[in-house]
Formats: C-alpha cells, sequence, structure tokens
C-alpha cells in the first residue's frame, strides 16, 4: 500500500513540472519561449509569429491555430489571464 502511495505521489509531481507535460513543452517550443517566459514574453511572441502566420498575409490556418493554442496554454498554466 505504502509503496502505491508513494508512486501515486510521485506521478502527481511528475505531472506538475513543466519538462514532464508535452503540452506545455510543445507550446514553450511554438513560441520560442523557454520556461521563464513572462505574460509580456508570451504576449510577444504570439503577437510576431501570427503576424506572420496569419491566414490573410498568406501563413497557414493550422499553424495560427497552434500559435493561439500556444498562448492560451502558457498563459493558462502560468495562471495568467487568457
Amino acid at each position: 500500500s505504502t509503496r502505491k502511495e508513494s508512486s501515486a505521489a510521485s506521478d502527481v509531481y511528475k505531472r506538475q513540472d513543466n519538462h514532464s507535460n508535452p503540452d506545455i513543452r510543445e507550446a514553450l517550443g511554438v513560441l520560442g519561449l523557454d520556461e521563464s517566459a513572462s505574460r509580456d514574453d508570451i504576449i510577444d511572441a504570439h503577437r510576431r509569429l501570427i503576424q506572420k502566420m496569419h491566414p490573410d498575409r498568406g501563413g497557414s490556418t493550422v499553424l495560427a491555430a497552434r500559435i493561439n493554442e500556444a498562448k492560451d496554454i502558457l498563459l493558462k498554466y502560468k495562471n495568467y489571464d487568457a
């Protein structure tokens, strides 16, 4: 029983660590940021990329959606309002 409890605690810890969360890692990669990025860094990176990749400027709707999703994931993860 103790072994199961420590394993469960370890799993919870791993899920809280952004290095083990593929969504956070991917979002950081999409925006070209590291884990110390501030709210302003996230918004600036989003704005810069979305201006380049926006469908109205010849960009891909899929890429624009990924950029928007990455911003939303990181702002939520960092407990900033999206």
